[in-house]
């Protein structure tokens, strides 16, 4: 289960970086370009706590 939740995950920052890099490269407008940068660190934000959270788990079984 968490490992179909972590692709997911995986997938939804892989379509927003696209959607940031095709912003920039297109020269949209500014608003559109930072609502796009604003969601893709959200998700690299959900990420790193998710494995953060799980590394200190697996670190406190040791």
């Amino acid at each position: 289960m968490r490992e179909i939740a972590n692709s997911i995950l995986i997938q939804e920052i892989e379509d927003a970086r696209m959607q940031l890099d095709t912003a920039i490269e297109t020269n949209k407008a500014a608003d559109i370009t930072y609502s796009y940068s604003v969601k893709l660190d959200k998700l690299i934000e959900e990420y790193i706590t998710r494995h953060t959270i799980c590394s200190r788990r697996i670190g406190d079984r040791s």
